[in-house]
């Protein structure tokens, strides 16, 4: 809600948006918690081309993103569905725009969008 008290929502394709932004990052690795779920991504190059994978890790759905070095962007062409929360269906859809950093630290600067989604209520 804002200042206002008028409450905005958005949906696209069946899902209800539940939370959608951007965060700057000049390290490799970014983590969100939704509900009591961690949800981690690292980024990695190795000799392969552009991809994800996703598995649980230390107790954290953790998605490896490798080779993601474009500054036009990539991520996922889809709402990937990664748990239910509150018997609705999670989504988690992601777009990273990269660019080479002059800092001392040399690591890229990156646009990490995302958005979580809800779907349906699952029936019981």
């Amino acid at each position: 809600m804002n200042k206002f008290g008028i409450k905005v929502s958005a949906s696209t394709n069946g899902l209800e948006v539940l939370e959608s932004g951007l965060v700057h990052l000049t390290t490799p690795e970014v983590e969100f918690k939704v509900d009591n779920l961690v949800i981690r991504c690292i980024f990695e190059n190795d000799d392969g081309g552009s991809r994800f994978e996703g598995k649980v890790e230390s107790e954290a759905l953790t998605f490896r993103l490798y080779n993601f070095n474009n500054s036009i962007g990539e991520g996922n062409d889809s709402p990937l569905a990664i748990a239910t929360i509150k018997n609705r269906d999670l989504f988690f859809h992601f777009h990273v725009n990269t660019y080479s950093n002059s800092s001392a630290s040399n690591s890229p600067f990156r646009e990490f969008k995302y958005s979580f989604m809800l779907g349906a209520e699952n029936e019981a």
